[in-house]
């Protein structure tokens, strides 16, 4: 089998993990998969992270201004509040 032949049997991931280990003397192959997946997982822990802090945000809002009074906010607390029991 040919070079070109096995690069193109082997899926394109691996040949760019392969190209960066080669192209980065001394680092082991394993190295190069941590750090590509470590980048992977801080992008998306990034986003979801501003999901998160979006949602608790709307949430703290919605909160006050519903309740806009502490005797309010003490009624929803305790369960005697009208949008509770509905």
């Amino acid at each position: 089998m040919t070079e070109a032949a096995r690069a193109r049997a082997v899926p394109m991931a691996l040949v760019e993990l392969r190209e960066q280990a080669a192209a980065a003397p001394g680092r082991r192959a394993a190295t190069v998969v941590a750090r590509r997946t470590a980048r992977a997982a801080g992008r998306s822990g990034v986003l979801w992270g501003y999901v998160f802090g979006a949602f608790v945000a709307s949430a703290a809002w919605s909160y006050t201004t519903i309740y806009k009074t502490q005797v309010e906010r003490e009624r929803l607390a305790t369960g005697n509040s009208a949008s509770a029991s509905a």
